[in-house]
């Protein structure tokens, strides 16, 4: 069986098998397991939950079944593994596309401990039920009083999404058959069905949601749905447009606003995708999406735009470039986009690795920080670290949640931030306050600096150790047409004495 590994905070690896605590971990029956991060929450002790799923791998490497859900509790700090326990949730499938990926991990509205929830299936009868479970703080699950509520059968599972709403769950999620239907339900915590309507058929401007939902307003209570409109047009070919769409409390369709063909800055953006949004007090939102310009340098990134309600007038928006170096990861894809308690909010998405960004109400960037940059793996491929999980903590810090992809295996690495973007110095040994590209080089490489951080130098070594290149001006690029092709470490020292070091490659 390949390692189940945790990456805490600073991203060291730690075998969960060495301790005691995780023997459960070598019981698992015959094959290989993959391991996806689904949530993490901060709970009352202040301490860190992830839910990490569990797969199953095939003698070919590839994603099987679905084994069960893993929940680490870690420190805040992330320097200590406190409690772990395994959920068994078998789920036999022919693609890992009708795998159960989603959950709903929160603090319980009606009590002192947590709730989870997720699709189930029956392993005698393919029968889908929604599973709502109780567990308190040293993660003792009441699995004697699991609310079990069956769904349609065909519910098409891999594509549920969940909202905690007060004291209701609501749950999103597509229907298996031609009219392409999404339906959203309204669950009580007892199980009880409160509302069902279907918000998107083949006869409803959103015929392909992205299957996020948040609240637009609270009084009176609106929610947003986003999504694609696909029209076929000759020849089996389809026109694709994106909106977002208003809904009231019953989940009927107030206002559908197409989004993809706004005025200003986006009509020279010919393809985005509305990813993530937070709603203001102000009657103003922001949202996040991922973006291509088609011209010669296909340009691509993530954009982060503040908007009227009222007008949909674009206040402003700020581009973050793409500077992956692979071409791999062309279009960024955002991890999150939350609303921070000390008055600030945090976007996260891939760029070459993770960035983090904490930005003012008016979308100035107050710090920015990369980690786990995309890398070649022993077997020359590359690959990037996926982190769909973020929540921005009590004290206005971050924590982030996600897996580093090896061959036929994974880790799984927690990470917090302060407010101020600093963490323990295992961890600052793993950040960058500031983006490098490309790397390979070929004759410049450029550097984009953090806005709280100044750099007093950078200094080039061979691997004998040897200085090559030393620069105290100009720091955000280096001429690197004289250096010979090879690898060498790049060392970065910021004018409060902080340094980094980074190896880059000169093609």
């Amino acid at each position: 069986m390949k390692k189940f590994t945790l990456i805490l905070a600073m991203l060291m690896t730690i075998d969960l098998a060495m301790a005691q605590s995780y023997d459960v971990l070598e019981s698992f029956s015959a094959g290989n397991y993959f391991h996806v991060m689904r949530n993490v929450m901060q709970m009352h002790d202040q301490n860190i939950l992830a839910n990490i799923k569990l797969f199953t791998i095939n003698n070919n490497g590839e994603i099987q079944d679905s084994y069960g859900w893993c929940l680490l509790k870690v420190s805040r700090d992330c320097s200590e593994v406190l409690d772990t326990v395994i959920i068994e949730d078998h789920t036999m499938s022919l693609s890992t596309l009708a795998l159960p990926v989603a959950a709903l991990l929160e603090p319980d509205p009606d009590g002192e401990g947590y709730l989870f929830a997720r699709i189930k299936r029956d392993e005698m009868l393919p029968k889908n039920h929604l599973s709502i479970c109780r567990f308190n703080e040293e993660l003792a699950f009441d699995m004697e009083n699991e609310i079990r509520v069956p769904l349609e059968d065909s519910v098409s599972i891999g594509f549920e999404y969940f909202y905690l709403d007060g004291n209701d769950i609501i749950l999103y999620y597509p229907m298996i058959g031609p009219n392409r239907e999404f339906v959203l339900s309204r669950f009580g915590l007892d199980g009880c069905l409160k509302h069902r309507r279907v918000i998107a058929d083949t006869l409803c401007p959103i015929n392909q949601p992205f299957g996020k939902i948040k609240v637009w307003n609270e009084s009176p209570k609106e929610y947003v749905v986003n999504g694609q409109q696909l029209a076929l047009l000759s020849g089996g070919a389809y026109e694709v447009s994106y909106h977002y769409c208003v809904l009231d409390s019953l989940f009927n369709i107030e206002e559908m606003i197409a989004y993809s063909n706004w005025p200003g800055s986006l009509m020279s953006l010919n393809a985005s995708e509305f990813d993530d949004f937070e709603s203001l007090n102000d009657n103003t939102f922001i949202f996040t999406t991922g973006y291509i310009r088609y011209n010669s340098t296909h340009e691509s990134g993530t954009q982060v735009t503040r908007r009227d309600k009222s007008t949909q007038a674009n206040l402003k928006t700020v581009l973050f470039p793409n500077e992956d170096p692979t071409g791999l990861f062309s279009n960024d894809q955002i991890i999150g986009f939350q609303k921070s308690s000390d008055g600030f909010v945090y976007v996260a998405f891939f760029n070459n690795g993770i960035i983090i960004a904490k930005m003012d109400m008016d979308l100035n960037v107050i710090w920015q920080r990369r980690c786990h940059s995309s890398t070649q793996n022993v077997f020359g491929d590359f690959v990037a670290a996926t982190a769909p999980s973020m929540q921005a903590l009590d004290d206005g810090g971050l924590v982030i949640g996600g897996t580093y992809p090896h061959h036929e295996d994974s880790d799984v690495f927690i990470l917090t931030l302060s407010r101020d973007g600093t963490s323990t110095p295992e961890t600052e040994a793993f950040l960058r306050p500031y983006l490098f590209y490309p790397n390979p080089i070929q004759d410049q490489l450029h550097l984009q600096y953090s806005p709280d951080v100044k750099p007093s130098q950078i200094e080039l070594y061979d691997l004998q150790g040897r200085l090559v290149h030393k620069q105290a001006k100009d720091l955000e690029s280096v001429d690197m047409q004289s250096l010979a092709p090879g690898q060498y470490l790049m060392k970065v020292t910021l004018e409060d004495g902080k340094s980094y070091t980074d190896k880059i490659v000169k093609e």
